[in-house]
């Protein structure tokens, strides 16, 4: 159980250093690039897509690399519990099969059984954190611009509100 927490917090920290350099490219790209305004996403949309499809919603965002490690990390979980699955079974064929309670197979049984649910567990959260991720950054997508428009500033002791259209 320890092995799968380290692997989720690395799985995170990718995550962020990968938005974060995501970001960072974003926002140089946008420097350089001459247009004034994006068609802006629809968060429900990039959320349910996300959730229906591994990393849907972040390739609708246009978030590649983001997508591409949500794909690998929910192929890699459904395989895992593809196989823990399948060794289930095969150890409760086992376990069923025998007259006499053998509590080495029945042991084996239950360790597999709970690796299937663990890994089911961190299946179903990963789905979860990819809907989040492609509804926030739908959100967020046209950010840039929306926030060129509005501006506080401040002169001399007064408080203004630039909007800009």
């Amino acid at each position: 159980m320890n092995n799968k927490l380290l692997l989720f917090i690395i799985l995170f920290m990718l995550s962020c250093f990968i938005t974060t350099l995501s970001s960072q490219e974003n926002e140089e790209s946008k420097e350089t690039d001459k247009i004034d305004f994006e068609l802006p996403k629809n968060p429900s949309f990039a959320g349910a897509m996300s959730i229906i499809i591994p990393g849907a919603g972040q390739f609708y965002n246009e978030k590649y690399l983001k997508g591409s490690l949500f794909i690998l990390t929910q192929a890699g979980l459904t395989s895992a519990v593809i196989h823990y699955n399948k060794k289930t079974k095969e150890y409760r064929k086992k376990v069923h099969a025998l007259d006499e309670i053998d509590y080495a197979l029945q042991r084996k049984y239950e360790e597999y059984y709970e690796e299937k649910q663990s890994y089911i567990f961190w299946l179903g959260a990963s789905i979860f954190l990819s809907g989040i991720d492609a509804f926030v950054d739908a959100h967020l997508f046209n950010y840039e611009l929306k926030k060129k428009e509005i501006r506080l500033k401040f002169e001399d002791e007064k408080l203004l509100l630039s909007i800009g259209f």
